[in-house]
């Protein structure tokens, strides 16, 4: 993901060149256009901001609390356990 400017150039060289895991590199991106995505990790927050283009925590809680700060308390919160294995579909967002 990091090696593109931005998502159309990401999409256009998929059509170009077409790599497994670039169709999931795409959708992230086009997630992360819609929403704040918090990365639940060990991995260095560097890594994971540099890579993936999200935010990172330690915790499950401690990226809620993060979350509920950014977006005020009555925000809506998905938490999505096993996200890589997972695509949830939201209907009336």
């Amino acid at each position: 993901m990091f090696r593109f400017r931005d998502l159309r150039e990401l999409g256009t060289q998929l059509k170009r060149s077409y790599r497994v895991g670039g169709e999931t590199a795409y959708l992230l991106g086009k997630a992360l256009d819609k929403a704040r995505i918090y990365l639940i990790s060990t991995i260095p927050s560097h890594y994971a901001t540099r890579v993936f283009r999200m935010r990172t925590a330690r915790t499950v809680n401690s990226a809620l609390q993060l979350a509920l700060r950014i977006a005020g308390k009555d925000a809506r919160v998905l938490v999505v356990p096993h996200a890589s294995l997972a695509l949830p579909v939201l209907k009336n967002v």
